[in-house]
């Protein structure tokens, strides 16, 4: 005995349907993409930023830990008792004959090292010169003196989301108490 087989294939009404159904459902699953795209490019974004930063706060608390003398150069705004400068420099020795000195500046949208007497290096790109700077803080008895690091990263303009970006300055305190504090105009 042979079995029927249903040999009907599809109708033009039910092939309409099912690409309606697709044309309607993919630009909605397009989008739900293209927004998850978006998100984890600004997240990503944001959590680079952060990184610099710590990146920054991390290498100059090393060094001002075991800095023997801080020496802040070339006044840029004096705001009492807060004084910003353009550079700050850490002398790691006792003996003032000898140089072992390093000089952390904010330049041209970057964080620059110079050890000893050599070039400067960057470190950190994509850091707002501008809006960054170093600053020498004390109440004026002696009780309170602070190295502040105020540091903003250049807005990333590349990705959609411009909320994406760390919006505010970031502001760190190193006490400088105890180290000898200089100051070269």
């Amino acid at each position: 005995m042979l079995k029927k087989v249903n040999c009907r294939g599809v109708s033009l009404i039910e092939l309409l349907v099912t690409i309606a159904i697709i044309s309607i459902i993919s630009p909605i699953v397009f989008m739900i993409f293209v927004n998850g795209l978006r998100n984890f490019a600004g997240g990503t974004n944001y959590i680079d930023q952060q990184y610099k930063i710590q990146e920054v706060i991390a290498s100059i608390r090393e060094d001002v830990q075991k800095a023997k003398k801080v020496e802040f150069i070339g006044v840029r705004d004096r705001k009492d008792p807060l004084v910003i400068y353009e550079s700050v420099e850490f002398n790691f020795s006792d003996d003032e004959s000898e140089t072992n000195t390093r000089t952390w500046k904010f330049n041209d949208n970057k964080l620059m090292l110079k050890i000893n007497n050599g070039e400067y290096i960057t470190v950190v790109r994509d850091i707002d010169s501008d809006k960054s700077y170093f600053a020498y803080y004390s109440d004026g008895r002696d009780a309170v003196e602070q190295l502040v690091l105020g540091i903003m990263p250049l807005n990333n303009d590349r990705i959609l989301n411009k909320g994406s970006n760390v919006q505010e300055l970031i502001t760190t305190e190193f006490s400088v108490r105890y180290k000898r504090v200089g100051e070269i105009e």
